[in-house]
């Protein structure tokens, strides 16, 4: 590797930690509002009690996700079964046009049987020539009896049967109402959980806008820098990248472990990812959302950048990180990983040096690894 390779991987590995450095340096500490020591206090406590709020709130919203996505299943098993159902009830209508068939067969020879009565034998006795077409004819008259009593064993038999298939597409119709509507009970229980802490994170957050109207300006004034830290962040970031040819990662690790690659991504992949992920830089956090620029949850802002990719992932933190086992340390995690956090149950997309990007209450953002992730790793 040459001189000018060298210093340029050196130059966009460092892009994505002077971004997380940046926006770290533009947060304010509460040691600078302008408010009293006790209505400090209460504020502290009140955005304390709305951080919980927010994690259960994150939790929530992914444990819906993830019964939702078994809800869809369910749905799409039963569209599965009624088409078998519609290609099951064709058969039958064929096999009644055959049941019909034999039927009318049946009652034909009956009603000829009843007809000759006893007279057909004294006509075979009369009408043979000899002794060798006496029995020659009685033996066809046996054979026509052995017929009718095969019609009679086929129409208990087709009769038997469209009966048992009828006993088991009702059996299974049933069965997959009940899986449908306990499932729906489930989604509509979770629903109602979240919305439930949706209420208290509302109330919260009116008691938290209520207070004191300079400790309101502090946290106005902290909103507005921490979104201008995002916006320099995402021009921080794309200019570094603007000098690497546009590349935001060109391979290698920034790993203090100082591991290679061994995942299944290309450095072009992972250039996609977290370009993709810093386009969505600012965008309000909405729970269940995969729409960059208007809301996005955490789940959502992982499935979005790796589909810029190619890569197609479920919208459920939990599901991503199966696709991740096993995980690694997140020192040995590269840029355009995931990571991940089992509770609150969420997800990142893990940039260089300790930095991840992320989707929570209050918008996508750059910030630190943080609480304790359990590792992190790659879908492929």
């Amino acid at each position: 590797m040459n001189r000018r390779s060298i210093t340029r991987r050196a130059f966009a590995l460092s892009a994505v930690s002077m971004a997380g450095a940046l926006l770290a340096s533009l947060v304010p500490s509460e040691a600078k509002a302008e408010s009293s020591a006790s209505l400090q206090q209460k504020l502290d406590e009140a955005n304390s009690h709305l951080d919980e709020l927010n994690q259960q709130l994150m939790d929530k919203g992914e444990e819906l996700n993830e019964s939702q996505e078994q809800l869809d299943q369910i749905n799409q098993q039963i569209e599965e079964t009624q088409a078998k159902i519609a290609d099951l009830q064709t058969q039958i209508e064929e096999k009644q046009q055959e049941l019909d068939a034999a039927r009318s067969t049946l009652a034909q020879r009956v009603s000829s049987e009843y007809k000759a009565g006893p007279i057909q034998f004294l006509s075979i006795i009369l009408n043979s020539q000899s002794f060798e077409e006496f029995v020659a004819q009685v033996h066809y008259a046996d054979k026509i009896s052995e017929a009718e009593s095969a019609a009679i064993a086929q129409v208990t038999s087709l009769k038997s049967e469209l009966e048992s298939q009828q006993a088991s597409l009702e059996q299974q119709q049933s069965t997959l109402e009940e899986q449908q509507a306990t499932q729906q009970q489930t989604v509509d229980t979770i629903a109602s959980q979240k919305a439930e802490i949706e209420q208290q994170q509302q109330e919260q957050q009116d008691y938290v806008d209520s207070l004191d109207a300079q400790v309101q300006e502090a946290l106005q004034r902290e909103q507005e820098e921490q979104a201008e830290a995002a916006r320099q962040a995402q021009a921080a970031a794309a200019a570094a990248a603007a000098q690497n040819g546009g590349s935001y990662y060109t391979g290698g690790s920034t790993s203090t472990s100082g591991s290679s690659s061994s995942s299944g991504l290309s450095s072009s992949q992972r250039n996609t990812i977290i370009a993709a992920a810093y386009s969505c830089l600012g965008t309000p956090y909405s729970l269940g959302s995969e729409s960059p620029g208007v809301a996005i949850d955490c789940s959502g802002l992982a499935k979005y950048a790796y589909g810029q990719a190619g890569i197609s992932l479920p919208h459920y933190s939990m599901s991503q990180m199966a696709m991740c086992q096993p995980l690694k340390s997140t020192s040995s995690c590269e840029p355009g990983d995931l990571v991940f956090w089992t509770y609150p149950k969420h997800v990142a997309i893990y940039l260089g040096s300790g930095s991840i990007i992320e989707a929570v209450p209050g918008g996508v953002r750059v910030t630190t690894i943080w609480g304790n992730c359990v590792g992190g790793g790659c879908p492929v």
